[in-house]
């Protein structure tokens, strides 16, 4: 969190859109930023703080507390979705801040920022007098401008591969040099995926040179979980309810010339008629094969020379296909 803060504390463009977008409790907190000075900005110590700003005057003192995930889970003691643990007296996250604060009058407001799970809590409800919130990187990244340090942030975190940033860097990307580029193809594709909430034990990486010069490089992506995000469950229902469900990544042939593609895999003529239907467009090209007296595809793909950028090309075939 030391880039975070040290942006904070350094570019006051960047402090005001990061106290909108994820520190402000709408209805509680004033409509203008109270001021915040780089003295107010401090990462942790204490243990039960990432990262605090604080705002004092004659007649307010603020204290907003942001707890920061960066894909690992969240304690309970860090959890204002449960108050036993978050309460719990020298332990809990939100009884130490209110003990640290008891004497000072202070409004106190806790954040949770990035987690994964969506927690169970009203924006503004009360632990111990705090209110407390849930944030996450895609509220920071919105109408975020990246010049300056800010840049750097941007860079930082997409390197470190947290959410949304992760995705901006996946989004600008364009596939030119054939599927010997595979670093920047396996960026848009581990971005596909998350994008889509299929974990890594969910999808398997083939990566072939066959002897007639043609290649492939992507995900099979298999059936999901019990657990799984509805976008997950929309591209399941989609295709086939059992096995693998689909293929996304990149072919070539002998002359070098590399699509982007998609596969999915059906287990009727019938379903795989209904979406080869709905992948025909202005845009995209759905050819319907059959392979073997089981198996069912429809095959999606489009040349690297064309133009667009190849998350939103993955991103406009799935959602496509998953539409009712």
């Amino acid at each position: 969190m030391a880039v975070l803060a040290f942006c904070l504390r350094y570019d006051e463009h960047f402090r005001e859109h990061f106290w909108k977008t994820i520190c402000r409790v709408r209805g509680e907190d004033p409509e203008e930023m109270p001021e915040i000075t780089n003295e107010g900005i401090h990462i942790e110590p204490p243990e039960w703080a990432d990262l605090s700003l604080t705002s004092e005057s004659r007649t307010h003192r603020y204290m907003w507390v942001v707890e920061a995930k960066a894909g690992a889970p969240l304690k309970p003691k860090q959890n204002p979705a449960m108050p036993d643990a978050f309460e719990k007296p020298k332990s809990g996250y939100g009884a130490l801040f209110a003990d640290a604060e008891a004497k000072h009058k202070t409004k106190m407001r806790y954040i949770v920022l990035g987690a994964n799970d969506r927690l169970r809590i009203r924006d503004g409800q009360k632990r111990l007098g705090i209110s407390v919130q849930q944030r996450s990187w895609a509220d920071l990244i919105k109408g975020l401008k990246p010049k300056g340090v800010v840049k750097d942030l941007v860079y930082t975190f997409a390197e470190l591969r947290i959410g949304e940033f992760y995705m901006q860097k996946a989004k600008a990307i364009v596939v030119t040099g054939g599927i010997q580029d595979a670093v920047k193809a396996a960026t848009v594709l581990d971005a596909i995926c998350e994008h889509y909430g299929i974990q890594k034990t969910k999808r398997d990486l083939q990566s072939d040179n066959f002897e007639e010069g043609n290649g492939c490089f992507g995900y099979y992506v298999n059936q999901p979980p019990k657990k799984a995000s509805e976008k997950y469950r929309k591209l399941q229902r989609a295709t086939r309810l059992s096995g693998c469900i689909a293929w996304f990544g990149y072919e070539y042939d002998e002359t070098g010339e590399t699509n982007r593609v998609a596969w999915f895999y059906l287990d009727s003529a019938k379903a795989r008629d209904v979406l080869k239907r709905k992948l025909v467009s202005d845009r995209l090209t759905a050819v319907p094969i059959r392979d073997g007296d089981e198996l069912y595809c429809v095959h999606v793909s489009s040349p690297l020379k064309q133009s667009g950028h190849d998350f939103t090309w993955f991103e406009s075939v799935i959602d496509c296909a998953i539409k009712k």
